[in-house]
């Protein structure tokens, strides 16, 4: 499944994201999916249609980032836990 259904069928779960935001959403997780470096709004808007202005608007909204996390979560991973060994990841 692409990554657009996949996220479409995340944010349709969500009750408070409408149409507008869930196409922002969307382009977002392309643009940034799609590029290295840091994700400013300047960059953003470099890789994307969508303006820099455009982006702090959306922004500037509230987003329950919390639910879109549990969500995400909660689809695809179904039962199965992630164990990270620490001892392993170098101090300095």
């Amino acid at each position: 499944m692409s990554i657009q259904k996949t996220l479409g069928l995340i944010l349709t779960k969500l009750s408070d994201v409408g149409k507008p935001q869930r196409k922002l959403m969307t382009e977002l997780f392309r643009v940034i999916l799609g590029h290295q470096g840091r994700a400013t709004f300047e960059n953003l808007s470099r890789y994307s249609h969508l303006t820099e202005l455009t982006f702090r608007r959306w922004f500037a909204r509230p987003f329950d980032w919390l639910g879109f996390n549990l969500v995400c979560v909660g689809s695809s991973l179904e039962g199965c836990i992630g164990v990270v060994d620490c001892s392993l990841v170098p101090k300095s």
